[in-house]
């Protein structure tokens, strides 16, 4: 069977590996930076491992390291896939990722178990010294039968041992100095390629007077120096420093020529930060300087230009004060909104107490009215005293309503584990549909960490509207969910008498109602209160409907 792409990538039927730690900020990080450090570990293990293979030529059976390094490095990525699936449940593609592990370290055992005899055949350090005190011994019985032998031929034999020895000895010195002479060779060859290619200027001086701090004459540079101070400073070797930086002579410069000097005098490295310079060929330049001793009075100096980086410290700095100054800003307009949202609280609610106490008393006092005229009101004065108690209760639902809004977005309750078919349920009982209405809610609806007030609202206007506005007594509700990655998408349909496509956007507007003022006491505040808290959520929502095919109101709710 193969393998396919789509499995290995696969993620929707799995939950991220976070979701086991419940999202707490700790314990993601702690598991985070400990499988960053521990891939970060595997990934230079290896490293060293090749570099000391490639060092050794002389190491026995040197792929064994190489198979540790594959099966570190795997390692390595199996941490590293670890951190992924906090976030991605790529879990088929991390369980490959070890078997791939599994495979090479299996593979790695089996090798060792197969070198173990080679293994214990090598000779250990012991046996090595032996075999050197056995060399030794047979030296000195050779020794001595050549000692014999020059008893016999003695004369003749001292002159021949003492003229090898002197041509071991010469020949001796002869290749010594040739392998040293090679080896400054190559040293210098090396250090002529850093210098040549290092992004660093540097000159080497030599001070041909102690006494006379202007004595410094230019040895050598390298190509960065003449690109970083525009000036081909290679004409310019054998040329005194005042010669080649004119406003090196300048007084404001004479500090800096003593402390060259004294490095020179002293044999101790100094470092320079922010050293100005200009003169007619070289722009005002910042420059970072550090200036070493060499040997025979010379002086190395290397300098590179940090004038584009002190500019850019000092936006940096200006930035960081702006931030300070906006976040100061903020600060205070936060502490001046909350203050507000008090006082917007506090009026809400005097208001809707002073609003809502005349309007009640204006329902009582129209039902003692009619108490008390009861025989002589007409049929069409009764209509008007009904009308009068409706605008009454329908003024009192506007408020509340009202106030509801305001609060929305500004109150916030403390998550909490929510089963939505529990909650629909208890809202459906406290709702109370008529007897031969259906309320259908699909199954397997999720659980989720919330806050449970808002999405209960939510609920509880969605189904109520349909229940209201429906046009028959026996119609259906049906809610559903789906889920659309990091949200779930819920859905309210009815198979009432449905909303007209001008009208759709328009129910969403606060006070906006499809019926007559006569006919409905509908505020037309109920769906904004659920735009407004769905979109707070982070969601969205969404109507769909024809007339006479019923709507559907969909919303997401974030897991």
């Amino acid at each position: 069977m193969f393998i396919s792409t789509e499995n290995i990538l696969a993620a929707a039927s799995f939950m991220p590996h976070g979701m086991c730690y419940l999202w707490k900020p700790g314990l993601v990080a702690l598991h985070l930076v400990s499988d960053a450090i521990i891939a970060s570990s595997y990934f230079s293990i290896p490293v060293t491992i090749v570099h000391i293979v490639r060092k050794r030529k002389d190491i026995p059976f040197n792929w064994i390291p190489l198979l540790f390094a594959a099966f570190i490095i795997f390692c390595g990525i199996g941490h590293l896939m670890d951190i992924w699936t906090l976030w991605h449940p790529n879990y088929w593609l991390s369980g490959y990722i070890r078997s791939v592990t599994a495979i090479i370290s299996f593979a790695t055992a089996t090798a060792l178990v197969y070198l173990i005899p080679k293994i214990m055949v090598l000779p250990s350090s012991t046996q090595m010294e032996e075999a050197n005190q056995n060399l030794l011994s047979e030296i000195n019985e050779r020794k001595q039968a050549q000692a014999e032998l020059a008893k016999l031929n003695q004369e003749l034999e001292e002159r021949v041992i003492k003229r090898t020895a002197q041509l071991e000895a010469a020949n001796c010195d002869k290749d010594k100095l040739i392998e040293r002479e090679r080896e400054a060779r190559v040293e210098m060859e090396l250090y002529k390629d850093v210098i040549e290619n290092i992004p660093l200027g540097c000159c080497i001086w030599h001070l041909q007077d102690k006494d006379d701090i202007n004595s410094f004459r230019l040895v050598a540079t390298n190509p960065a120096a003449c690109n970083i101070s525009g000036i081909n400073l290679q004409a310019e070797i054998g040329h005194l420093m005042g010669e080649c930086f004119p406003s090196m002579l300048q007084e404001e410069h004479h500090s800096l020529l003593e402390n060259y000097a004294e490095v020179v005098v002293s044999q101790q490295t100094k470092i320079f930060e922010n050293i100005n310079y200009d003169d007619n060929r070289i722009q005002a330049t910042i420059f970072a300087v550090k200036a070493f001793p060499l040997p025979n009075n010379l002086l190395g100096v290397a300098f590179e230009d940090i004038s584009e980086r002190k500019q850019n410290e000092k936006i940096i700095e200006a930035r960081a004060s702006e931030l300070a100054t906006l976040n100061t800003i903020l600060l205070t307009t936060t502490a001046q909104l909350e203050r507000r949202n008090s006082e917007l609280d506090e009026f809400a609610y005097v208001a809707s107490h002073d609003l809502k106490a005349p309007l009640r008393a204006i329902a009582n006092l129209s039902e003692w009215i009619e108490e008390d005229l009861e025989d002589r009101l007409t049929e069409d004065t009764k209509h008007q005293m009904n009308l009068l108690r409706s605008r009454v209760h329908r003024m009192e639902a506007l408020i509340n309503g009202i106030l509801e809004y305001s609060r929305v977005g500004r109150i916030k309750n403390q998550p909490e584990e929510v089963a939505v078919s529990s909650l629909l349920t208890e809202i459906i009982d406290s709702i109370a549909p008529p007897p031969k209405f259906v309320i259908e809610i699909e199954e397997e609806m999720p659980t989720l960490v919330t806050e449970r007030l808002p999405l209960q609202q939510v609920f509880t206007n969605l189904i109520s509207n349909a229940i209201k506005h429906h046009n028959r007594p026996d119609g259906k509700v049906k809610i559903s969910v789906q889920d659309v990655g990091k949200f779930y998408q819920f859905a309210v349909a009815d198979d009432g008498i449905g909303i007209a496509a001008e009208y759709q956007e328009k129910v969403f507007a606060i006070f906006q109602t499809l019926e007559s003022r006569d006919r409905s006491d509908n505020t037309g505040i109920g769906l904004s209160i659920v735009k407004k808290i769905i979109e707070n959520q982070g969601g969205k929502v969404k109507i769909e409907s024809q007339v006479g095919k019923g709507t559907t109101f969909r919303f997401t709710w974030i897991k």
